[in-house]
This record gives structure tokens, C-alpha cells and sequence, in this order.
């Protein structure tokens, strides 16, 4: 995927001048006030690591509130803020995604600047209701039970891509959350490029879902992207054999999955491969995926 060039700013030390003309001593050092690709100082801002990449999010780029904690008002700044719609709108393929819909693809792992203390991981939905309270930079979750995690002096924020793996038991439904960069992983050549790809049984072993003794074939899988979590029964919907989610992979760095079944691609007159918009190892399917749903397969031997 070629992600256009960002924006890269950066705000130069001022050096002051005394009433006898000669120089004085520097400031602290820059004052960030846009976000920036790289890392930044904790003092004036946060710290983000998302698909790869860092990038830096001042204090004074982020918009402030005001909750209520304790019966006082503190400033504060939403969480969901420290997953800039600035930074997302480069994966969101040229605004086929909204802001809010890339939001959900992410647990956010947050650290304080004491290397010492423990992270904090936060879901997508607490991230939409929680905040950071400015004067300490402590975590504040209105929703959360007494007792949850916290953590201060925050300054690292992770994004952890999650995908959503659920099935019906009985009349409720079953899901666990699988982190991507906890699975493993295998050599994958993505438009010329050697990358990474990720096989579908090893998430669907990670949501521990399966019980003993089923099979993959078993199992019919609808694959839920991110638009269309309120239109699910629309979702590409794979038998297991037959090429079809045995031969699909996720690929991280395409941010969609792709096929190792090269007989889909598209070739011109000459036989030359027709690459635009087809991998060159296979077809593609579904982009900024989400949620695999298992679907009792209606002839279970396929």
C-alpha cells in the first residue's frame, strides 16, 4: 500500500536576545504544536506506535474538556483523541473508512514514562468513553469497575490491531479478541515486495474458540470488514476447502487479506498479469477486516 507523504513539521529553539544585543541562553527546546511523524519529548505530549509507524502528538494539539471526578472539574482530553483522525486517514484508503469505523480495529496499549509500571490495555469502546486528565496525564474511565487498572504519566500509546473471532453457543454468541502481532507469522511476496502474511487457522487457534476435536471444515466463515459491522449478513461469507480461507491470508502491511491461489489473477490478451488492484500472488478480498464469524457449514465434508 503506498501511503501518501505526511505532513512533517518541525518548530525550532528559539534563541533570545538580552536588551545588550547579545544572546542569551536557549529555551527548553522545541515546542511541539502539530503532530509529526517520529517520537517527541513526554513532557509535551504522547508517544504513538500504530501499524509499524511512530508518531508524535503534542499536548497542544489535542482538544481539552472538562469531567467531572470527584465531585471537581479536571481538564481533560478524550481518550479516542490519542487516535487522531490525522494518523488514521492514511489507512483509511482514501476515505473509503470513516475515523470512527478505523478506531475500532485497535486496543490501545497505554505507559506511563516510568519504564517500570505496567501498561494498561484499553478497548475500542472505553477509548470512545474515557478520557486523560491533563494536570497528571492519569488514566480516568467513567464506565470502569472500582479497581481497574490505572496508570499515570502517560506517554507511550500502542495500537494493537485486534480481529474479533465469535460463534453461536446455544442462544448467545462467543467471541475473543486476538491481537495480530501475537500471532505467527510467514514469508508472503506482496506486489513484488517481501512482507508478511498471516494464515487464518492460526487465528482462528488463537480465539481458542474451536473446541477439542472439530475441524476447520466444519465451519463456514464470514469475514466482517470494519463497514460493515451493521450489515454483517452482506459479508463475504467462505467455505474452508476448496482454495477458498485455507488459501486466504491477512496480510499487515496491505491492510486486507490476500489469496495464494494465483489462478484469479487477471491477465491481459498477452498473458502479461494485470496487477491493478490484483496482488501478485493472488486475489484479494477484504479490506481493514475485523470480525471472523463461524457459520455451522451446511455439509460439513466440503
Amino acid at each position: 500500500m503506498n501511503l501518501r507523504p505526511a505532513a512533517f513539521w518541525i518548530v525550532a529553539a528559539s534563541l533570545a536576545v538580552g536588551c545588550d544585543g547579545q544572546p542569551t541562553a536557549p529555551d527548553a527546546g522545541p515546542a511541539y504544536t502539530e503532530i509529526v511523524e517520529g517520537s517527541g519529548p513526554c513532557d509535551q505530549g504522547f508517544n504513538l506506535t500504530i501499524e509499524g509507524q511512530p508518531f508524535f502528538l503534542p499536548l497542544a494539539a489535542l482538544p481539552r474538556t472538562a469531567v467531572e471526578v470527584g465531585g471537581a472539574s479536571r481538564e481533560a482530553i478524550a481518550l479516542a483523541e490519542l487516535l487522531p483522525g490525522a494518523v488514521l486517514d492514511r489507512y483509511g484508503f482514501g476515505g473509503k473508512f470513516t475515523t470512527a469505523e478505523l478506531r475500532l480495529l485497535y486496543d490501545c496499549r497505554l505507559a506511563g514514562e516510568d519504564a517500570g509500571a505496567p501498561p494498561v490495555t484499553v478497548s475500542p469502546e472505553s477509548m470512545a468513553t474515557g478520557f486523560l486528565l491533563v494536570d497528571d496525564r492519569s488514566l480516568y474511565l467513567p464506565d470502569a469497575a472500582a479497581g481497574a487498572p490505572e496508570v499515570a504519566d502517560v506517554c507511550q500509546v500502542e495500537a494493537l490491531r485486534r480481529m474479533i473471532v465469535t460463534r453461536a453457543v446455544g442462544p448467545g454468541v462467543s467471541s475473543a479478541v486476538v491481537h495480530v502481532a501475537e500471532l505467527p507469522t510467514e514469508p508472503y511476496l506482496e506486489q513484488g515486495t517481501l512482507t508478511v502474511a498471516i494464515d487464518f487457522a492460526d487465528i482462528l487457534a488463537a480465539s481458542g474458540l474451536l473446541a477439542g476435536g472439530e475441524l476447520l471444515t466444519q465451519f463456514d466463515y464470514r469475514l466482517v470488514a470494519v463497514d460493515y459491522l451493521q450489515r454483517r449478513g452482506e459479508a463475504v461469507l467462505f467455505p474452508w476447502s476448496h482454495g477458498h480461507l485455507e488459501s486466504l491470508r491477512w496480510v499487515p502491511s496491505a491492510l486486507r487479506t490476500r489469496s495464494l491461489d494465483t489462478s484469479g489473477d487477471l491477465r491481459d490478451d498477452s498473458g502479461s498479469l494485470i496487477r491493478d488492484g490484483v496482488a501478485s500472488e493472488g486475489w484479494s478480498s477484504v479490506k481493514h477486516l475485523l470480525e471472523v464469524s463461524l457459520q455451522p457449514a451446511p455439509d460439513p465434508a466440503h
